[in-house]
């Protein structure tokens, strides 16, 4: 869980968007690089609800649930596919 820092749209191919999402535990700040494509599932939670998301929605500084797709690439911020995101409320 984190918060969209930075938005890229477009890109080649199958690939819709690239975000940049940062998180923060234990004074530490976690920094990915997001690639969102076609196959990624895009939702917003609302309350007990979840229903579908248009990327266009998404926002800087909005929180978001992040399942990824593979191992995460050795780099910084780590660079990343989302299998699924979900925008949620702030924690």
């Amino acid at each position: 869980v984190g918060f969209v820092t930075g938005i890229e749209p477009g890109g080649s191919g199958d690939v819709i968007c690239r975000l940049t999402v940062e998180s923060h535990a234990d004074k530490l700040v976690h920094r990915h690089a997001v690639t969102i494509t076609n196959a990624t599932v895009l939702l917003r939670s609302e309350g007990q609800n979840t229903r579908p998301l248009d990327i266009r929605e998404l926002q800087l500084k909005d929180w978001v649930k992040l399942w990824f797709t593979g191992p995460a690439k050795k780099q910084y911020p780590v660079g990343v596919t989302a299998r699924q995101l979900m925008i949620v409320d702030r924690p």
